[in-house]
């Protein structure tokens, strides 16, 4: 079965969620867990059904905000405005954190924009890919570059791991019901889970998950 995986390029070394990803994982019993558990826990109809409410409450942000530019009778970038209300409902749905208009502990935008550099620098590197051996030596230091946006978003998902794990241990209900994160961080404590995941698997598939969605 080898046919089925994904080719792998140089500069692996630059990935810190090298052999840890699910989307470029081999077809082996990682991938083949990670596929069956995105369609029967985070990605089901039923747990997208109980998150309705956050896309209403998106929406309603979203009309509340044009109503009062027009009233101010001010302009106002719509297609800006929409992608900041998708935006907030990818995060919300998958960390419950959002896009703040004030920019006070941005952790939305701050992780769109480590994915936008990541997703840009991964790009460059693929068509390094071209030069053959001399692609590992990371002549233009794209590489180097690649491997510090990543260690940036895995502190910031890291402190997203600690603020939703110390909630758990307070018994904190939230309010707006289980997210994505919690629904993983759920599996990768249950002993009797088929694979267990580990932090690091976490990490590398909600920055595959952000880099479909958010961009």
């Amino acid at each position: 079965m080898n046919i089925v995986s994904r080719l792998q390029f140089n500069n692996t070394d630059c990935n810190i969620y090298e052999g840890s990803g699910f989307i470029t994982a081999p077809y082996n019993a990682y991938w083949r867990f990670m596929k069956k558990l995105c369609m029967t826990r985070p990605l089901n109809n039923s747990q997208i059904n109980q998150l309705v409410h956050v896309r209403e409450d998106e929406m309603k942000k979203l009309v509340e905000s044009m109503i009062n530019i027009s009233k101010q009778g001010e302009s106002c970038d719509l297609r800006q405005a929409i992608m900041t209300m998708t935006n907030n409902v990818i995060c919300r749905m998958s960390m419950s954190t959002r896009c703040l208009a004030d920019g006070a502990n941005n952790e939305a935008m701050e992780i769109k924009d480590l994915v936008l550099q990541v997703s840009l620098l991964r790009g460059k590197l693929s068509a390094g890919n071209v030069m053959g051996p001399l692609a590992k030596l990371d002549l233009f230091g794209y590489g180097r570059h690649l491997r510090i946006a990543l260690v940036k978003f895995d502190r910031l998902v890291e402190r997203i791991i600690k603020e939703h794990e110390e909630k758990k241990m307070k018994g904190t209900e939230r309010s707006e019901g289980m997210d994505l994160m919690d629904i993983l961080l759920e599996i990768s404590r249950d002993p009797n889970v088929e694979m267990k995941l580990t932090k690091k698997e976490i990490k590398a598939f909600f920055l595959v998950s952000c880099c479909q969605l958010l961009l």
